[in-house]
């Protein structure tokens, strides 16, 4: 996506140096081939060599090097770093693979990324794309972090545009979470399945080795060998659907995985990455096509013209717009269909709200407290890494957000809420390592005091327009219908009115919103002063 050589990019050709440079790295690389593109042919120096690198240094597992390739070689690409690439090793081995959909444009400055499958939010540096890409567009590869919280998009990374898919793909997304119950895992061999296809060769494997080579694997991974033959004999029963943009959701391959997660310690990934490329060798003389869709007349050597002539037409700096609209002409797109079917895509509910479905479909029993985690997963939305979620987040969510965005109508609501606020807590914890509970828990134990209190409060208290220029004020003592309060910005304290419905739910250390000409709009719980103030 780049012309320029950045950091990223001598990083990889550092890498791929050190590759050659180990003949059993080199063997091992070349060995890995058939598992990334399905053909025993490995490409040259392109783009889908590139993306054959990345996965086989960040994501798979070398049996040669016992390790992961990236790790295994990073001493070695600290050693002959200068000091423009120092710490470049270490970052691009926290690389993710993923589709993700332009959702901002910054012209001559970068692009905002959102993540399909997580819903996570990414910055992308990358000046020279931004003027060429448009939001609703799909950046399909790795991206690797920078530093100051940016990213830069793999220069084998690919680009579509394509609003058919783009909705597709959420709506597969979308199921694949369901019937997984958590956030789909996309890997870079699937992404070349997916959206590259035959990029490493035409030669694809047989039907006959593919499933030779499922049943083996299927066998040296635990699955019992009758049982490994069902499995195959089950892909062969179901249509391949090659227009499906994501495979192993409500599909046969989707149920075949669930079976082999309660009855084995099977690596999932590999399951599915395996018996999808059975699946499709098995299908590839019969294509389904699908009945609601009309048919295209276009055949391989009709696209094959068509990808010949983009690339020609980005080689030689035509418009980037006009080139993917004809694009989609020689391809049998229509564009008005395509707006159609935008229009109607599913919003992805945000990393935060992908784990509240997990957690709520694991724990059955905790249904009742779906109203009030979706007030959650609505407030962590912009939140790109689950892992990044915190106490502090946490406090600015039941100490302040619910109280002015939350909709609780009672001191009960509030409690409910931050009991499923906790049991959330505990399970994201237990079950994901994310320490959620450990950090927040006497922050809670606080707030089931004082939240409650402070609902009822506000409930005869007035709101604030949008926008509205408040002080901040402690209260040091309550009286029948006024509180005397300290601005922390004045020498003398302050003499309130107070409606006495809301004066005997205030305590001392509450804090209060003030207008300009005194009038309280909004209490808020002593525990929330560190939210407070820093978004003041």
């Amino acid at each position: 996506m780049q012309s320029e050589r950045n950091g990223v990019e001598r990083g990889l050709e550092l890498f791929r140096e050190l590759v050659r440079e180990s003949p059993a790295a080199t063997r091992d690389l070349s060995a890995s081939s058939a598992e990334f593109f399905g053909t025993e042919a490995l490409p040259g120096d392109g783009d889908a060599a590139l993306r054959h690198l990345e996965w086989y240094l960040f994501e798979r597992h070398s049996e040669v090097l016992d390790g992961r390739p990236g790790e295994i070689l990073l001493p070695a690409f600290r050693e002959r770093s200068d000091s423009t690439l120092a710490g470049v090793g270490d970052t691009l081995l926290e690389s993710r693979p993923g589709v993700f959909e332009v959702t901002g444009v910054r012209a001559s400055s970068g692009i905002w990324l959102r993540d399909l499958a997580s819903g996570g939010e990414y910055p992308l540096l990358e000046p020279e794309a931004a003027s060429e890409l448009s939001e609703g567009d799909l950046v399909v590869g790795r991206i690797y972090p920078v530093g100051e919280g940016c990213f830069r998009a793999s220069p084998a990374a690919g680009c579509f545009r394509d609003s058919p898919l783009r909705a597709a793909l959420l709506r597969d997304l979308e199921e694949a979470r369901e019937a997984r119950r958590g956030v789909p895992l996309v890997s870079q061999a699937l992404l070349e399945s997916m959206f590259f296809g035959s990029a490493g060769g035409e030669a694809k494997l047989g039907a006959q080795k593919a499933v030779a080579h499922a049943v083996a694997w299927l066998t040296e991974n635990g699955v019992d060998p009758e049982k490994s033959e069902d499995i195959v004999a089950a892909l062969r029963s179901a249509p391949f659907d090659p227009t499906t943009p994501l495979y192993g959701g409500n599909d046969v391959l989707g149920a075949i995985l669930e079976d082999l997660a309660i009855d084995s310690d099977i690596d999932l990934e590999g399951a599915r990455l395996t018996l999808l490329q059975t699946w499709s060798a098995l299908w590839s003389k019969r294509p389904l096509q699908p009945e609601n869709e009309p048919k295209r007349k276009v055949t391989s050597g009709d696209a094959s013209r068509a990808l010949e002539n983009f690339d020609a037409g980005r080689a030689r700096g035509e418009n980037l717009e006009q080139l993917f609209d004809q694009l989609e002409r020689e391809l049998g797109f229509d564009g008005d269909e395509a707006e159609d079917d935008a229009e109607t895509a599913p919003d992805f509910p945000g990393v935060v709200g992908a784990m509240v479905e997990e957690f709520l479909w694991e724990e059955s029993s905790r249904e009742p407290a779906r109203e009030f985690l979706a007030k959650l997963a609505e407030f962590a939305r912009p939140v790109g890494v689950f892992e990044e979620f915190g106490s502090d987040d946490l406090l600015a969510f039941g100490g302040c957000w619910l109280l002015e965005h939350g909709g609780l109508e009672s001191g009960d609501d509030a409690r409910r809420a931050l009991e499923a606020l906790g049991d959330f807590c505990r399970w994201a914890e237990e079950q994901h390592q994310v320490p959620l509970w450990t950090g927040f828990a006497p922050t809670l134990e606080r707030l089931m005091d004082s939240l409650p209190r402070l609902v009822e409060a506000n409930r005869h208290l007035e709101r604030a327009a949008p926008g509205t220029r408040a002080d901040l004020a402690r209260i040091l003592e309550t009286r029948a219908d006024a509180a005397s309060v300290q601005v922390p910005s004045e020498p003398t304290t302050r003499e309130v009115e107070l409606p006495a419905q809301a004066v005997g739910q205030l305590r001392s250390g509450d804090w209060l919103r003030l207008r300009s000409e005194g009038t309280v709009v909004g209490a808020y719980p002593a525990e929330s002063a560190p939210v407070l103030f820093a978004a003041s």
